[in-house]
């Protein structure tokens, strides 16, 4: 399901991202096959102690082969009960409210239910999903006597299952709403999975991780004030009084789980449409946009019942969630959108992601079609879950928005601020800046791997989520191309008709599209799903020969990489007449040719992108340019880009991996050449005509990977060393001169399981006329939940050091000197340096929700107290103590969001006294104020 926000360039948040996305995925073991089990459960929520307690009686088949003397459950609840022990602690806080609060579940009974206690034992799960919390997570029950093929036993089983504390994650408490998606009660392991020899089958060679279809009803009953929303045909209040009522949870279909999400403070919006209610539970205040969100149901229904046929689910509910952030999560008939949705999306401007809400909301429905209705593995084919969702969801957006241009942000109003969202992301694209793009930085980044392959196999983790839903739906946009439209909508609507409540594999997919097309299709899920090829079409060469008042044309295509599909090649003349062919690619270079009456005047390959081409550069012919005179950003996937910023009086070009800039007197450029290694460098003619000299910089930046252990078997990539290279020369306005330089610098950073730098750099020149070592350290601890202390030192030596190369102390912030009526911060000069800092912070409140005029929300408050020191020398001979500079300081720190949830906004009111170092007269507070906008 879907658990991601707007996508972001490599590498910082993309690492967060990726790392919180995969650790919030419910491991699961093998559960697959068709409904064959019946739960009937009956539970109490207990908000006093976070717990939910009851029992719940399966009448479990044997639908295998051969008799059974044990049944086996998984219990879900504890994969959570440990802390995973390889993250900083800092990731910890940022999932729970307090420190690690723990999720489990106790069974305290197992019985027949015709009576008879039975034994059972709890057993550790192999570590192919996570590699941490495996104790007790498989409940294994003896049966009192072989359980024979064909026949059917009743097992009662008394359970209590904890909710932890965390601010995000569907499995929860916060806020007093108590959510829980998948696997609140043991889960039953299907006897065809027994047969094969679960809890691994010798004859696979990894963990199938899929959630059986089962018959559910519920009876859940919860305090009184609260407001119950779960994923349920059918929802009944049958009993209440005494502080509690209790509610009946059933469906007339087989279910992979009864989710729910329940608190005293929602509201109910309810929209009956053509035989579905549709249900909105939000927060106070967010009746808008829960009206908006209901609306956008139901027209997204009736499109994908329209295409796909009818859904099952004649009730669909829709629940704010407790967490903070644009995300969304699906389960049986209950879609959870995060807060930020609601609370957000018009911030600054109104309706500025609308679009994307519906998207978001387009996606999760289409789960009730794929991943929820249609089940899936998990673990080695995620893709049939959330690439068929992407793909369900982009054709309706894109058929009701367009396919090409800005789709996202588009406002029918004009304003200061939609001005502003205009010029910077004005050129969004849903499907090539939010799918393609995200495809193109990992196969430039040389991340690429297979679709279909077990988490344990994974050899760069991090990406996975692009491998899924982007790169999946572009392979299944290519599959589109090969069978066409109308059979593609043929087979989803067939996959769907006949594997709900079943489990849909690759091979299943594979066999539809071949007896749909009529032709074998190995070749394409070789190339694309169970192996890493690619595909780079492009335009060698167009040659025209006139005769007889006639145009023959011939263009000569290449194609590069190991994947073949075909593609349409289209002309166009300078008539306007429009000519198509169909080149198959089998060879790596090809020629077409056409006749026309009047002259080609473009030259197109794969014009509709149907295809997962990794370079589109050189799809056109001549090269497509992209001219911006309005000093617009635009960032186009296919074309070459000029950028005139009359403000800025600057020129700007470039592709995705290339950018060149020039101003009056001044040039830069940059190129990236992939995993975080690039060359940069800046040219500047200003100084000319003051100073005689001009000014510049050549770098070269390589980044070095980690590979930490996070609790995942995939392999994890984290970027911890960067190594830069860099000459230049500088002005050192003083003398009035330019001044040439060579530096080497490396910094080593932690992220992941521990938070740290450091970093070392060497600088000077050949002739030694000047040089200098800077060493600086940066590490934070973890003193309790939330209670961090930092500690900060700079070491600089250096002799002869020009200008802008002298150290200075430039970090305190409360020594200042007066001339005249004016206070000027001191910098303090030197060749040698010292400093430190040491920082104690802790949340002052958090989740306030504090509204700034419509334009901006603060979320937390958190105040640090720090202790700084510092002093420089002109030499090490006269390097002593006596002026060093000592302050103190507190600081206030807002964190926030801004337009729409989208951007984040901080700031920090401080102030800071001198305790030694400064005059008497000098010797005075110092209130400072720093703001962080996103723009």
């Amino acid at each position: 399901m879907m658990k991601r926000a707007m996508p972001i360039a490599f590498p910082t948040v993309l690492l967060i991202l990726i790392l919180a996305s995969i650790l919030t995925l419910p491991p699961v073991l093998a559960l697959p096959a068709r409904a064959e089990e019946r739960y009937t459960l009956k539970v109490r929520l207990d908000p006093e102690g976070h717990i939910l307690t009851g029992s719940q009686r399966v009448e479990y088949h044997n639908g295998s082969q051969r008799a059974l003397d044990s049944l086996y459950f998984i219990l879900l609840p504890n994969f959570g009960r440990e802390k995973n022990p390889y993250l900083d602690g800092s990731y910890i806080d940022q999932e729970y409210w307090e420190g690690f609060d723990p999720s489990w579940i106790e069974i305290e009974r197992v019985a027949m239910a015709a009576g008879g206690e039975l034994p059972y034992e709890l057993m550790e799960s192999p570590p192919e999903l996570q590699t941490y919390s495996l104790k007790d997570t498989i409940l294994r029950v003896e049966l009192p006597g072989p359980l024979e093929p064909g026949q059917t036993t009743s097992v009662e089983i008394e359970f209590a299952t904890k909710f932890p504390h965390m601010v995000v994650g569907d499995m929860c408490h916060h806020r007093e709403i108590y959510t829980w998606r998948f696997g609140w009660n043991p889960i039953a392991v299907p006897a065809r999975s027994l047969a094969e020899g679960f809890p691994r089958s010798p004859a696979e060679e990894y963990f199938k991780f899929e959630l059986p279809a089962a018959w559910y009803e519920v009876e859940l009953t919860l305090p009184e004030a609260y407001i119950l929303a779960a994923g349920a045909e059918r929802q009944e209040l049958i009993d209440e009084g005494e502080g509690w009522k209790t509610y009946k949870l059933s469906n007339s279909f087989p279910v992979r789980s009864v989710p729910f999400t329940a608190g005293p403070n929602f509201s109910r919006y309810r929209l009956e449409h053509d035989g579905i209610a549709i249900e909105v539970y939000y927060l106070p205040g967010h009746e808008a946009p829960a009206r908006l969100l209901a609306t956008y149901a139901a027209e997204i229904l009736d499109y994908y019942e329209e295409l796909y046929g009818p859904t099952d689910y004649k009730r669909v509910v829709i629940a704010e969630s407790s967490a903070r952030g644009l995300f969304g999560m699906g389960a049986n008939g209950l879609i959870i959108l995060g807060d930020s949705w609601f609370r957000e999306k018009d911030l600054g401007v109104r309706g500025l992601l609308d679009r994307f809400t519906e998207y978001v909301l387009a996606h999760e429905l289409a789960h009730l079609y794929f991943g929820i209705g249609v089940g899936v593995d998990f673990n080695a084919e995620n893709f049939l879950s959330e690439a068929f969702a992407q793909y369900l969801s982009i054709t309706y957006y894109e058929e009701k928005y367009g396919a090409f241009g800005p789709n996202v942000f588009v406002f029918e109003r004009k304003g200061l601020l939609q001005s502003l969202i205009e010029h910077y992301l004005g050129f969004y694209n849903l499907r090539q800046h939010s799918v393609e793009l995200p495809y193109l930085a990992v196969f430039k980044d040389r991340f690429d791997e297979a679709i279909i392959k077990p988490l344990k196999e994974v050899e760069y983790g991090n990406w996975s989520y692009v491998r899924w839903y982007d790169k999946g739906y572009l392979v299944l946009r290519a599959l589109a191309s090969e069978l066409g439209q109308e059979k593609m909508r043929e087979l989803l609507k067939r996959a769907h008709q006949e594997y709900k409540h079943r489990i849909f594999t690759t091979a299943d997919l594979q066999q539809l599209a071949e007896e749909l097309s009529g032709r074998e299709l190995d070749e394409f899920f070789q190339d694309w799903l169970y192996g890493a090829e690619f595909v780079d079409y492009g335009i060698k060469r167009v040659k025209t020969e006139a005769k007889d008042g006639r145009y023959l044309t011939k263009v000569e295509l290449v194609r590069r990489g190991g994947a073949a599909l075909p593609v349409e090649v289209v002309v166009r003349t300078s008539a306007g007449e429009e000519l198509k062919q169909i080149w198959d690619a089998e060879g790596s270079e090809g020629v077409i040719e056409f006749e026309s009456s009047s002259p080609i005047r473009r030259v197109q390959v794969d014009p509709e992108e149907l295809t997962p081409d990794v370079n589109r550069l050189d799809n056109s012919y001549p090269m497509k340019f992209r001219v911006i005179t309005t000093g617009k950003n635009d960032l186009p996937l296919d074309a070459y880009l000029l950028r005139f910023d009359p403000a800025a009086q600057t020129i700007e070009g470039g592709t995705l991996w290339h950018r060149w800039l020039l101003g009056q007197g001044f040039g830069a450029f940059v190129v990236y050449l992939g995993r975080g290694t690039l060359i940069r460098g800046h040219l500047d003619l200003r100084p000319v005509d003051q100073f005689g000299t001009i000014t510049g910089a050549l770098e070269l930046q390589q980044t070095f990977f980690s590979h930490p252990e996070v609790g995942l078997p995939a392999k994890f990539w984290e970027p911890t060393d960067r190594l830069k290279i860099a000459a230049g020369r500088v002005l050192d306005p003083e003398p009035g001169r330019g001044v040439n330089y060579l530096s080497l610098a490396w910094t080593r950073r932690e992220t992941i399981q521990d938070l740290y730098s450091f970093s070392a750099e060497l600088l000077g020149y050949l002739d030694l006329s000047f040089g200098r070592l800077s060493l600086e350290s940066w590490r934070r601890f973890r003193l309790a939940p939330h209670l961090y202390l930092e500690e900060e030192v700079k070491l600089g030596l250096g002799y002869n050091l020009p200008g802008p190369f002298r150290f200075d102390l430039g970090e305190l912030k409360s020594f200042y000197r007066r001339e005249g009526e004016e206070w000027l911060k001191e910098g303090f000069p030197g060749n040698v340096k010292l400093s430190g800092r040491l920082a104690l912070s802790f949340p002052l409140r958090r989740e306030i929700d504090y509204d700034l005029a419509g334009l901006a929300v603060i979320d937390d408050v958190r105040e640090e107290f720090f202790l700084s020191f510092g002093q420089t020398w002109e030499g090490l001979t006269g390097l002593n103590f006596a002026e060093l500079k000592l302050e103190i300081g507190a600081e206030g720190q807002l964190i926030g969001r801004t337009l729409g949830g989208l951007f984040p906004v901080s700031g920090a009111i401080g102030l800071a006294y001198p305790l030694l170092g400064a005059s008497p007269e000098a010797r005075r507070v110092q209130i400072y104020i720093e703001l962080q906008l996103p723009f």
